[in-house]
């Protein structure tokens, strides 16, 4: 065998390793459908892979939290929704009494019970939890914010009680009302320290969604309901009677709109997470594509580029089965 066929041979044999290696690479991508096994052998196009990686996980992450709040505030406004409704049974039904003369008896009592079974369940609504958070307690979750659902009702009969066996004057009474603190009520000693409910729903953006129960607006109602549940009529002071009656219509009436306001600013905070997890899962698709480009195969292509190569390859087998003939022959010659 010449030098000039030894050349030619090993050349044969190159373009017979190289392309059993596009091959191979190739078939691996049409089996796993990437173009590559490792981020290092994308080459150039790693780091961007990498960063799309990066911002797809944050998005990820970003709605995952959203979600998990979004089931918090969702509990919350409905919370919100039963302490409007409690107020409102109360309220409406206080109106059936007339100012200044004799309460009716029966309307009255029945006015008292509507308005303890409201306490009851406005305190329960108050304590909501969603999978072991306590979701009016600011950050202080894992301690219900109002800790003695009793105390309020013992505390506030014990004051509004005076009016009739003190002979204490309305105004004092409502005085010492107002002066209540939060102990009395029966709200955690922690609560009022407690901060606010936060979270990040977004790259730079960060939501506030704190409701506490400790709130002004949930205190008087708290105590208004307290009072009309413990107010009985004393002929012996009729005007002090109906000035403390209508001072609970007042703290009442007054609850309701702070719990409106308030679950207003709530559905604001809650359409705003709506409006960003709507955002990111729609960039997330979009991220998702990006990182398909630089990572997945096109099975199309690959699958033309592969039979272009093995054609090539059973072409090139045949050259050198020929070659290795006419050498064979020149040889024997």
């Amino acid at each position: 065998m010449t030098v000039s066929n030894i050349g030619i041979n090993f050349a044969n044999n190159q373009a017979i390793k190289s392309l059993a290696s596009q091959i191979a690479d190739l078939s691996r991508q049409v089996s796993t459908g990437s173009v590559a096994d490792t981020y290092a052998d994308l080459g150039s196009k790693a780091g961007t892979s990498l960063n799309l990686h990066a911002q797809y996980n944050a998005l990820v992450n970003y709605v995952g939290t959203i979600n998990g709040v979004a089931l918090k505030t969702n509990n919350m406004d409905t919370s919100l929704s039963n302490i409007t409704s409690q107020i409102q049974n109360v309220t409406s039904a206080m109106l059936k009494l007339s100012q200044g003369g004799v309460p009716n008896a029966g309307t009255l009592a029945q006015i008292q019970t509507n308005a303890q079974n409201a306490l009851a369940s406005i305190m329960a609504s108050l304590n909501t939890s969603v999978g072991g958070e306590y979701v009016f307690a600011g950050n202080q979750t894992d301690k219900p914010p109002i800790a003695d659902t009793t105390a309020a009702g013992t505390n506030v009969a014990t004051i509004v009680g005076t009016y009739s066996s003190s002979a204490t004057p309305a105004a004092t009474v409502i005085a010492n009302l107002n002066a209540m603190t939060e102990t009395q009520l029966g709200y955690d000693p922690g609560l009022a320290a407690a901060g606010n409910n936060t979270f990040q729903a977004a790259e730079n953006v960060t939501l506030n969604y704190t409701l506490k129960a400790d709130g002004s607006t949930f205190q008087q109602v708290i105590k208004g309901l307290a009072e009309i549940s413990s107010l009985q009529y004393d002929p012996n002071h009729p005007t002090d009677f109906w000035a403390l009656y209508t001072d609970a219509q007042s703290r009442l009436t007054t609850g309701s709109t702070g719990v409106t306001t308030a679950q207003g600013q709530l559905g604001i905070t809650r359409n705003q997470m709506a409006t960003l997890s709507t955002q990111q899962q729609a960039t997330q698709l979009t991220v998702s594509s990006s990182i398909s480009t630089f990572e997945d195969a096109d099975l199309a292509q690959v699958a033309a580029q592969l039979a272009t190569l093995q054609t090539q390859q059973q072409a090139t087998y045949k050259i050198i089965s020929d070659f290795s003939q006419n050498s064979l022959v020149q040889y024997l010659s």
